[in-house]
């Protein structure tokens, strides 16, 4: 009697497209998939999607929509806010394609669920600044923390200007001197340390969510506690 052999059907790709990563510059694009490989190891996602930097975020949107129309279901799309969108309590809802459409003039396409575009709230230096040990590895003993904005929920309403001064003024008696997107910003964004971002900041949880990490019974910034279950 001769078994048959079971096909095993292959699981569609998860592609992840995201802006940052330089337009031609294949070393911060390497850099750019590195970080985030390493973020969602540390958050516990087993099915880590394929990060596909796009340079500017109008490259990254016109790529999410062009993958989209081909499968709707394992695509999405990870941009800077720019300027602030709304920071929900946790069990809110989240409208991103709103903040898009007003900043932007983006269109939700045709098949996209709000749940596949995630923002960095209000730029990926908020989600560094929410991590002072990551930025210390990054800058040494000198960076002064007091130029730092407070690592808290209050992060995610503070604006782009806002962050930017203080992530300058923390580093400028360090040896770097000043921050530097190109240079630092995947190098820390490696040492982040993902458990911060989702005890922190509501879009950053929601992201880490998404891409499968798993439930934080306890202090999600994105979710509403557990009920407690009755004896």
């Amino acid at each position: 009697m001769t078994k048959k052999k079971q096909a095993t059907e292959k699981k569609p790709e998860r592609i992840l497209y995201v802006e940052g990563g330089g337009d031609h510059n294949s070393s911060l694009r390497s850099e750019c998939r590195r970080a985030f490989s390493l973020m969602f190891q540390k958050a516990g996602i087993t099915e880590k999607p394929a990060v596909r930097p796009m340079g500017g975020s109008q490259q990254a949107y016109e790529a999410f929509c062009n993958e989209l129309a081909i499968d709707e279901n394992h695509t999405w799309l990870l941009v800077d806010a720019e300027e602030l969108a709304p920071a929900p309590k946790p069990g809110d809802s989240a409208d991103p394609w709103a903040h898009v459409k007003d900043r932007d003039q983006w269109d939700k396409p045709s098949g996209a669920t709000d749940q596949q575009l995630q923002l960095m709230n209000v730029t990926m230096e908020t989600w560094l600044l929410c991590d002072r040990d990551a930025l210390r590895k990054s800058f040494g003993p000198k960076i002064n923390e007091s130029k730092l904005l407070l690592s808290d929920s209050s992060l995610e309403a503070k604006s782009k200007e806002d962050v930017n001064k203080a992530l300058a003024a923390a580093v400028k008696d360090t040896p770097a001197e000043e921050y530097s997107k190109g240079s630092h910003s995947f190098k820390i964004l490696a040492d982040v340390d993902p458990m911060k971002l989702r005890l922190t900041l509501f879009w950053a949880d929601r992201f880490l969510l998404e891409m499968g990490a798993p439930i934080i019974k306890e202090g999600s910034a994105s979710r509403k506690p557990e009920p407690v279950a009755s004896a």
